[in-house]
């Protein structure tokens, strides 16, 4: 058993389970440029229908914050992007498209068909990058024998895929997605059926995250402690109610 180290606290552990996005990757570099991508196909195809274009209420029902010329710029980390599964992001822009004159069966199948192209453009491009010091962070995790999970609101196969695109897959035991479970964050479903594959209780391990949801999931699980990882100054111990700890930088942690 390791000794994580955090606030002036030493918690012992066996295991710790990550959140994905805006935890180990940067979320605006891919999920930012995937809305991006989203919205200018699912436009074109209304516009191309005669219908009108998403406009920029799109950027808020999603929880990002667009500005002209610079494209996303910021995320809420309690909002649908962060925290929704796929199935609730399709959902948004089937809505907007329900709304503007496409059936449902229309208009859910426009948003599954602009998915899968916005999907393969980040799979060709292989968009993505590791949040800093992750890397070094997991080293010392494996050097301290520590089993590690992933536990996002991505799907199960594109989150491996990503991870490997990094090349830092074969760093985690097991990697889980929301399509895994019957409910996903905020419920305590991802964790139990991690604690299940690494043969854990989930109050031997730790949950780091970068939203509440991420929080409410471990608390209500019953992990032995909950970590926020802060990627921006501006965000306060206020966003994150069900924390145990506030991080701003993966140098924040140590082990023994």
């Amino acid at each position: 058993m390791a000794l994580l180290h955090v606030d002036n606290r030493t918690i012992p552990i066996k295991g710790i389970v990550f959140d994905k996005d805006g935890t180990l990757v940067d979320f605006l570099h891919t999920w930012g440029y995937w809305v991006e991508l989203m919205l200018d196909r699912f436009s074109s195809e209304l516009k191309r229908l005669k219908l009108a274009p998403l406009s920029s209420d799109s950027y808020v029902l999603l929880g990002v914050t667009h500005r002209y010329g610079q494209g996303v710029v910021d995320y809420d980390r309690q909002g649908p992007l962060s925290v929704g599964s796929l199935n609730d992001l399709l959902t948004i822009f089937a809505l907007q498209g329900y709304h503007r004159g496409l059936t449902w069966a229309q208009a859910r199948l426009l948003a599954v068909q602009c998915q899968q192209a916005a999907s393969k453009q980040l799979e060709d491009e292989q968009r993505i990058k590791t949040i800093p010091h992750v890397v070094e962070l997991l080293q010392q995790c494996k050097q301290h024998q520590l089993k590690l999970a992933v536990a996002t609101a991505d799907d199960t196969l594109p989150a491996r895929q990503q991870l490997n695109w990094l090349g830092i897959d074969s760093m985690f035991d097991t990697i889980i997605g929301h399509d895994s479970v019957a409910r996903g964050k905020p419920y305590p479903d991802m964790i139990e059926l991690v604690c299940r594959q690494l043969s854990l209780a989930p109050s031997e391990v730790v949950m780091i995250g970068d939203t509440n949801g991420d929080m409410m999931m471990a608390r209500s699980s019953g992990t032995i402690a909950s970590i926020a990882y802060l990627s921006d100054s501006s965000l306060h111990a206020s966003d994150y109610p069900d924390a145990d700890h506030l991080i701003y930088s993966y140098t924040d942690i140590a082990f023994s």
